[in-house]
């Protein structure tokens, strides 16, 4: 009696095929040649591992081995694993290049108004916003989804939020150590929003020419 494997009907004669289902219960040792019965998993004369038939369950037809779709009808077969491309060194490389260059660009600017203006005060948030929009922008479109340049834009909205007093006090004087830095939720929010919008907006434009 062999039991065929596709739909579990048991016959009692010696066949090559399952008089229910029409699945081969014979199959032949790839290595000898040998007929083997479906339930069995070596050859019984070479000992090779065997390999069960696999059929389409819409048109019947016979699956190449590992395929996930049939040659015939090109019925799906299992589940395609998308392989995750997120790279935690990477990440960690363009956050802290847009840190490095949000500080930069916000000194440069805070430099730049305190030369044209000579009282900087009303106008040094333009520098920590453009200078964070910049950044985030240049890298956020080349992380993995929307979630990630999200979380990539709050991460250097942080450090910059954080940093603003220090960064100011460079051209301003140690004064305005405490004057600024009062805004680091806001500048959290501006990279999120950046971030999430600038990797939904223009990733596929970087994947195609970066």
């Amino acid at each position: 009696m062999v039991k065929c494997s596709k739909c579990g009907f048991e016959s009692k004669t010696k066949t090559k095929f399952c008089s229910k289902c029409g699945n081969p219960l014979i199959n032949t040792c790839s290595n000898c040649g040998y007929e083997i019965a479906d339930n069995l998993n070596f050859c019984p004369k070479c000992g090779q591992k065997t390999q069960p038939q696999r059929y389409c369950s819409k048109c019947g037809s016979e699956l190449p081995e590992d395929s996930l779709f049939c040659t015939k009808c090109g019925f799906q077969h299992g589940k395609i694993e998308k392989k995750s491309d997120f790279n935690i060194n990477e990440f960690l490389t363009h956050y802290l290049i847009a840190v490095i260059i949000s500080i930069a660009l916000s000194l440069l600017l805070i430099y730049i108004m305190d030369f044209i203006s000579g009282y900087t005060v009303p106008y040094y948030p333009f520098a920590f916003y453009t200078a964070l929009t910049i950044a985030v922008i240049i890298f956020a479109p080349r992380q993995e989804t929307p979630l990630n340049g999200m979380i990539y834009g709050v991460l250097v909205g942080l450090t910059i939020g954080l940093l603003e007093g220090f960064i100011a006090s460079i051209p301003l004087g140690s004064y305005y150590t405490y004057y600024f830095g009062n805004r680091p939720l806001l500048l959290i929010f501006w990279g999120l929003t950046v971030g999430y919008i600038s990797n939904y907006l223009l990733k596929e434009y970087f994947d195609d020419n970066f």
